[in-house]
């Protein structure tokens, strides 16, 4: 069967099997609220609409993105509607699950490095009410 509009990565065979139903349920929960909340960031910022807040950097902003991908209540009740075999169905959830905690872990390794990394910045010798003063 030939398609006439699709992904060249995904060969047709391969469509709507347990592993990309799994796959893009994990990746869209990990990885699609990071991107979305960043590219969204980003296009405000350099359209001049909003301005980073003092302090927030471009790395901070990417783990506020991943740790967006922890939500998955709307996530397993789209997989409800969408699939209507079982086994999918509790694939998706599963998947949905494990793309939340990888997001919410990634998050949390960003962060605090973005931590650590301001903290290399603050000036030496001064303490913390000489910094906020």
């Amino acid at each position: 069967m030939r398609w006439p509009i699709r992904p060249s990565s995904f060969p047709p065979s391969r469509w709507g099997t347990a592993e990309s139903v799994g796959a893009g349920c994990g990746a869209g929960a990990a990885a699609g609220q990071a991107a979305g909340y960043f590219r969204a960031t980003w296009l405000t910022v350099k359209a001049g609409i909003s301005a980073l807040p003092e302090r927030v950097t471009w790395f901070k902003m990417l783990g506020l993105g991943l740790t967006a991908g922890i939500g998955f209540t709307m996530a397993i009740f789209i997989a409800n509607l969408s699939f209507h075999e079982p086994s999918r169905v509790d694939l998706a959830k599963l998947a949905v699950i494990l793309g939340s905690l990888l997001a919410a872990v990634a998050g949390l390794v960003v962060l605090h490095f973005a931590d650590k990394a301001d903290e290399s910045e603050a000036p030496v010798g001064l303490s913390e009410a000489e910094i906020e003063a």
